[in-house]
């Protein structure tokens, strides 16, 4: 004789099937790899990070998109061959999506604004009624190899960053850069390259 037990045993051991059945099928997104910055960089071969990162989100003459689970990664080419700017966009903050900036000792989803911010570089502030950025540019490297570095928060379409505030003139940060968690950043190799990106390729 089949007990009342036994037959709740049997539905929770079918429902899982019966579900995986009707359901509709769901697209996973890779994650992003750990050392990510070790081969997105300028000067970088453009087939090199197909190799790498697979096939590309969207692509066209002189921009590349790849989309992970975690970030977004937008490459810009002048050549079609070599990489010239690198925007690395976190999608979602947390204590799990952080990205070691090689070859800095910073961490992008870990590293704030005040560690980047130096005396002598201003801060930006970009916006309109989709999206709103505030960043600052430094530059590391070796003697006749330097990359430039935009250091930013960004809020928009699909990208849930950190809270803060603006100054009300929008010349300023009004929440404690302290706190400020950047989210975005720009590797270019040259200046002339430290523009926002246009994030909608991402949307």
């Amino acid at each position: 004789m089949i007990t009342e037990s036994a037959w709740l045993s049997w539905l929770v051991r079918l429902i899982p099937i019966a579900w995986a059945k009707v359901r509709r099928p769901h697209i996973r997104e890779l994650r992003a790899p750990v050392n990510l910055f070790e081969h997105a960089q300028p000067y970088a071969s453009l087939d090199h990070l197909r190799d790498v990162f697979g096939t590309p989100y969207r692509s066209d003459k002189q921009w590349v998109t790849f989309r992970f689970r975690e970030l977004f990664l937008q490459i810009t080419t002048k050549d079609l061959n070599t990489v010239e700017t690198i925007d690395v966009l976190i999608r979602r903050p947390g204590l799990l999506q952080t990205f070691q900036i090689y070859p800095l000792q910073y961490f992008l989803g870990k590293v704030v604004l005040s560690d980047v911010m130096t005396s002598d570089r201003k801060l930006t502030i970009e916006g309109s009624s989709k999206f709103c950025a505030v960043y600052t540019q430094q530059y590391f490297g070796f003697p006749g190899k330097y990359n430039h570095y935009t250091f930013g928060i960004y809020s928009g379409p699909g990208i849930r960053s950190v809270d803060f505030e603006i100054t009300p003139a929008r010349d300023g940060l009004a929440s404690d850069p302290k706190k400020a968690v950047i989210n975005w950043i720009r590797i270019a190799s040259s200046s002339k390259d430290l523009v926002t990106p246009d994030f909608y390729h991402f949307i």
